[in-house]
C-alpha cells in the first residue's frame, strides 16, 4: 500500500495499514466470512482506545 501518508507509522508493531474501499473504514473492514479486519485488530492488540484520522482525497 503505497504511497504512505504517515510513513513513520509504518513499522510500529500495533499499525495495520489496510485500503478501503469504503469511506467508512469499519464497515471497509468486513470479510467475505462476516468476519472483521479492525475487530480482530483490537482484540489481538487487546486496544483499549482508538484515535482515529482520516484523510480523503478527490
Amino acid at each position: 500500500m503505497k504511497p504512505t501518508w504517515f510513513p513513520w507509522l509504518e513499522n510500529e508493531s500495533n499499525v495495520t495499514l489496510r485500503r478501503k474501499d469504503c469511506i467508512d473504514g469499519f464497515v471497509g473492514s468486513f470479510e467475505k466470512d462476516g468476519s472483521n479486519v479492525f475487530v480482530d485488530w483490537v482484540k489481538k492488540h487487546q486496544i483499549e482506545a482508538v484515535s482515529s484520522l482520516c484523510v480523503c482525497v478527490h
